[in-house]
């Protein structure tokens, strides 16, 4: 199943992987001033320059 909205941080695709969007993500953290997912795996590990992230 795939969410497909342009505002989604995160959604799953047909292979069960998580897909993250730098962009949508990188809106909420400034909005929000946090970085919830760093938190959780630890800094300059996302890969900015990247637009989306999967993880499987």
């Amino acid at each position: 199943m795939v969410v497909e909205a342009a505002d989604s941080i995160l959604f799953e695709d047909d292979n069960g992987d998580l897909i993250l969007s730098m962009t949508a993500y990188r809106e909420f953290s400034a909005a929000t001033n946090s970085s919830t997912i760093e938190d959780l795996i630890g800094h300059d590990v996302l890969n900015d320059d990247a637009e989306f992230i999967v993880f499987s």
